[in-house]
C-alpha cells in the first residue's frame, strides 16, 4: 500500500539520510541509495522520493496506514515550514552560508520516541559508529524478530518493558549507563510522562545519567522541541570555535540565543556544515590491479581502480567536505567480500551496504544496476525501462559512467543493443574480464 508525504519545498532529503545513514540501527533500519526502510510490527516500511514535493512511503497491506504516516512524518520532519525557518536563521552571518548551502535541512525526529531516547544514551562520550554498533548488539540480544523479505532487517527495537527487566549490561554497555537505560524503560513502561507533554525535559533530567546534553538530543529528536540546543555539544563549541580555542558551554548558548525559536535547526546546519568526515581507506589486490575502496561508517561510497583513484579521491572531498582518510584493513568487512568476488563468489557483493551520493536520478540507475545478477547483462535501453525512464537512454548512460562503486553497483553489466562490449571507465579489457569472471559470453 502507498501513500504519499506531501511537504513544504524545499526537502533536503540527501541531507536526511546522510544524518541518519551512519546512525541506523542494525537490524531495524536501512538506508539503500535514496530510500529508506525499516522493520514495524507488520513486516517492512519503505519511504523513497516521489513526484513533486512528496515523498512516497511503502506500508504492509495488513497494516494501519495512518499511525505510519504519523510516525514518518515525524521521522523526517515534513510538517516543517523551512523557508521561514531559513529566513530566520540567515540573519546570522554564522549560519547564513550554511543555510544557503541546505535551504531545505530538517532536523531528523523519530519513529519512536524511546527508541532515540535509549539511542541517545547509546551514544553518550563515544562516536557514532561506535554507538551505532551498540544499538545493534542491544536489537539482536533483546529485539523481536521479525520475517521479512531484506536479509538486512530482521528484528523490531526492544520493548520497554523488555529493556526495563533486561540486563542490558551484556552488549558492552558501563553499568552506569546500563542502569540509566533500565531507569528510562521502566519510567516509559510505567506510562510516566518521560517522553511525551511539557513536562517531559525535567521529568528526563530525573533520571539517573540522563544529563543536559542528553536531554536536548532526545528533545531535538523525540520531543518535536525545535529551540532545544545542546549548547556543551563539542561538536557544536568546533563549529563556533574561533581559531584553536574552543567557545565555553556559556558561550555557545549565548550565541544560540539569536537563534530562536530555531535553534534545532541552528544545531543541524553547523553539525552537518562543521564536521570532519572519517573515510576508511583500504586497497585490494585483484586481478585487474589494485582497487581503492572508501567507507563512511559502514556504507561503501567508492570504489575505484588504483590508477584512477586521485580523480575520485577529488571527488569525494566535492562531495563530503572536510575529510579525513583513514587507512584501514577491512572497513564494514568490504574488502573480504571483494575479494571473495574475485576468488569466485561473484554474490559476494550483494549484502554490501552502498552509499554512492549522486543526485536522484544518478541513485534510481544505479538501484538497478544493483538488481542485475552475475552473469545477467542488459541495454542502456533495458536499464532506462527498468526505472520507467525509456525515453532517458542517454542520461542512464551518463549515469552509468558516473558510477563511483565499480563492480558492486555493477555498471559492467550494461553492453550494447547489439550485444557488443560499450564503454567502461576502466578500459574494455577490464570489463571483458569482469563478465567472463561471472560467465558471461557477450
Amino acid at each position: 500500500m502507498t501513500n504519499r508525504l506531501h511537504y513544504r519545498s524545499p526537502l533536503d532529503w540527501t541531507a536526511l539520510l546522510g544524518f541518519l545513514t551512519p546512525r541506523a540501527i542494525p537490524g531495524v533500519e536501512i538506508i539503500d541509495g535514496d530510500v529508506y526502510r525499516r522493520t514495524c510490527a507488520g513486516g517492512v516500511i519503505e519511504v523513497a522520493p516521489g513526484r513533486g514535493a512528496a515523498l512516497t512511503l511503502r506500508v504492509p497491506s495488513s497494516s494501519d496506514p495512518a499511525p505510519l504516516v504519523a510516525r514518518a512524518r515525524r521521522l523526517f520532519d515534513l510538517d516543517a515550514d523551512p523557508v521561514a525557518i531559513g529566513a530566520h536563521l540567515r540573519r546570522s552571518p554564522r549560519l547564513a552560508p550554511l543555510v544557503a548551502l541546505r535551504p531545505g535541512l530538517r532536523v531528523p525526529g523519530a519513529w519512536d520516541p524511546f527508541e532515540i531516547a535509549v539511542r541517545a544514551i547509546l551514544g553518550q562520550q563515544i562516536s557514532v559508529v561506535a554507538a551505532t554498533t551498540l544499538a545493534g548488539r542491544l536489537v539482536q540480544a533483546f529485539g523481536e524478530p521479525v520475517r521479512t523479505s531484506d536479509p538486512a532487517l530482521t528484528h523490531l527495537f526492544p520493548d520497554a518493558r523488555v529493556l526495563a527487566e533486561a540486563d542490558v549490561s551484556t552488549i558492552g554497555l558501563p553499568r552506569a549507563r546500563a542502569a540509566t537505560i533500565r531507569a528510562l524503560a521502566a519510567s516509559v513502561a510505567a506510562g510516566e510522562p518521560v517522553l511525551a507533554g511539557p513536562a517531559a525535559a525535567g521529568q528526563l533530567r530525573a533520571l539517573p545519567g540522563i544529563g543536559p546534553w542528553t536531554t536536548a538530543y532526545i528533545a531535538m529528536r523525540a520531543l518535536g522541541d525545535h529551540d532545544a540546543f545542546p549548547a556543551g555539544d563539542l561538536g557544536l563549541r568546533r563549529a563556533l570555535a574561533r581559531g584553536t580555542r574552543l567557545p565555553s558551554d556559556a558561550a555557545v548558548a549565548r550565541a544560540a540565543e539569536r537563534w530562536r525559536p530555531w535553534r534545532s535547526y541552528a544545531a543541524l546546519h553547523l553539525w552537518m556544515g562543521g564536521e570532519m568526515t572519517t573515510l576508511d581507506i583500504a586497497k585490494v589486490e585483484s586481478p585487474l590491479g589494485t582497487l581503492v575502496l572508501a567507507v563512511h561508517g559502514t556504507r561503501l561510497c567508492a570504489l575505484e581502480f588504483a590508477t584512477r583513484w586521485p580523480r575520485r579521491r577529488a571527488a569525494l572531498v566535492r562531495r563530503f567536505g572536510k575529510i579525513s582518510f583513514r587507512p584501514s584493513t577491512d572497513p564494514a568487512g568490504v574488502a573480504s567480500r571483494v575479494r571473495a568476488y574475485f576468488a569466485g563468489a561473484p554474490g559476494a557483493l550483494d549484502d554490501i551496504h552502498v552509499d554512492a551520493g549522486g543526485t536522484a536520478f544518478q541513485r534510481r540507475v544505479w538501484h538497478a544496476l544493483r538488481r542485475i545478477p552475475p552473469g545477467r547483462t542488459t541495454s542502456y535501453g533495458a536499464l532506462a525501462g527498468m526505472i520507467g525512464r525509456p525515453r532517458a537512454v542517454r542520461a542512464v548512460a551518463a549515469a552509468n559512467g558516473a558510477n563511483p562503486v565499480a563492480i558492486v553497483v555493477p555498471c559492467h553489466r550494461v553492453i550494447g543493443a547489439d550485444g557488443g562490449l560499450t564503454g567502461y571507465s576502466g578500459g574494455l579489457g577490464r570489463k571483458r574480464w569482469l563478465l567472463a569472471h561471472e560467465e558471461v559470453r557477450p
